[in-house]
């Protein structure tokens, strides 16, 4: 019998199906299982500077079947480390079946108190998504800080009452960590993380918002009037059919068109041969010359439509990875965009058939 296993994935948030595995194979005799963990001792999940620590497991067969926390503690003599820096290292699961997540070194003599005895707490004052202000309760001695999002230099700590290392350390094998040493200072500590890439960030929206406001001055100011010596009349077909080109010049730049519309869009391959046809039909003059802006708009809001269709019926998490979940009308949207791109080349050629009365053909 085969049943589905899902697990709930950690990014997206979403339902994930289990690999294969063995639960239970039917005509075959099932020994029983012993209700207690063996209590010999292991010197295989360990490592201290590459010489096994032997330890043991307390707990029973049914915590570990049901994957609960297990305890483990030494079996061996005291350790003995020197001063300076030393390896710790635990075997990985997919080799010996368990999975140390955390390990406490107490020094001989300190008792049985927890380490959270004399941790400070920590207040959130402030958070945003690129900076956090924090406040921590007077610590005698010093203590980690720990910010439990993946780990980049871009974090920076910073206080105003005593001296702090700026730069985060690696903690938990994926986490931000600051060693904070309060001597000298009483009281509550006020601590300011903050993302600072975002700085280069803010420069680059305010520097793009200074180019659109650009773009729209120059707009409204236009190009100079050189002037002509005739008044220029320019006819415009009422049918909104006028031709643009000739036929040989509307059948290349369709082509033209549709090779590119090809290479864009390789999941839709129907849709080049019909965007060169439409370019090409609207250059010669026999198809309005409004479609294609007019395909781009529809094109561009069903797009829209279904995205927030699904996110309606689905609920999918809003995180840096919500834009996969529609990666079906992305195709639409590279569609809408060729259309404009069209559009484009079709409005440059028409400015150029159409120029002024009395205007050499070599000036614009």
């Amino acid at each position: 019998m085969v049943q589905q296993k899902v697990t709930m994935d950690w990014y997206s948030g979403l339902p994930v199906e289990l690999p294969f595995g063995l639960i239970d194979i039917e005509g075959l005799p099932v020994p029983p299982i012993n209700r207690r963990l063996p209590v010999s001792c292991r010197d295989d999940l360990i490592l201290l500077d590459g010489e096994p620590v032997p330890v043991r497991m307390t707990g029973s067969a049914d915590d570990a079947l049901e994957r609960t926390a297990i305890a483990i503690e030494a079996c061996g003599p005291a350790l003995q480390l020197d001063a300076g820096e030393h390896h710790l290292e635990v075997a990985p699961g997919r080799s010996t079946g368990i999975d140390i997540d955390r390990l406490v070194l107490r020094s001989v003599g300190s008792g049985a108190s927890s380490a959270s005895d004399v941790l400070p707490a920590v207040r959130v004052v402030d958070w945003s998504k690129t900076s956090r202000d924090l406040v921590a309760t007077a610590s005698p001695s010093p203590f980690w800080l720990v910010l439990g999002e993946s780990f980049s230099d871009g974090w920076r700590l910073s206080s105003d009452a005593v001296e702090v290392p700026a730069a985060p350390v690696l903690v938990d094998g994926y986490a931000n960590g600051w060693l904070i040493d309060p001597a000298g200072h009483e009281g509550e500590l006020s601590l300011h993380l903050e993302w600072t890439p975002q700085r280069i960030v803010g420069i680059g929206l305010l520097v793009s918002l200074l180019a659109v406001v650009l773009c729209l001055a120059l707009a409204r100011k236009g190009r100079r009037d050189e002037g002509t010596d005739e008044a220029a009349v320019h006819l415009i077909d009422p049918r909104g059919g006028l031709a643009v080109t000739g036929n040989r010049t509307a059948v290349g730049v369709g082509v033209l068109v549709a090779v590119g519309a090809w290479s864009n869009l390789p999941a839709w391959p129907v849709s080049a041969p019909l965007l060169g046809v439409v370019m090409g039909l609207v250059l010669a003059g026999r198809c309005w010359r409004r479609i294609l802006p007019l395909l781009a708009t529809v094109l561009m809001a069903t797009a829209a439509l279904m995205v927030v269709i699904d996110q309606v019926r689905f609920r999918y998490p809003r995180d840096f990875i919500w834009p996969t979940f529609f990666d079906q009308y992305h195709v639409i949207g590279v569609l809408a965009v060729l259309c404009t791109l069209a559009e484009a080349i079709r409005t440059l050629l028409a400015r150029r058939a159409v120029r002024p009365a009395g205007r050499p053909p070599g000036r614009q």
